[in-house]
């Protein structure tokens, strides 16, 4: 249950969530914040992630203790 809240923004089983088409790119995000590398940015078409979208992926991300 704690990480229903992660789950439902990165787009639950792969398909279309909040963010759309995003969450290959927050995967990518979530690697770099969590483990520190850098996976590149996305590639087209998939668009880049807002600062509002990186805040609330990383304070999920605190509240899970991961980083």
């Amino acid at each position: 249950n704690k990480l229903m809240p992660l789950w439902r923004f990165m787009g639950g089983c792969g398909l279309v969530g909040k963010l759309g088409g995003k969450w290959p790119t927050l995967y990518k995000v979530a690697a770099q914040l969590v483990h520190g590398i850098d996976m590149g940015p996305p590639r087209e078409p998939l668009p880049p992630i807002d600062d509002k979208d990186k805040k609330e992926l990383e304070r999920l991300l605190k509240e899970l203790g991961l980083i």
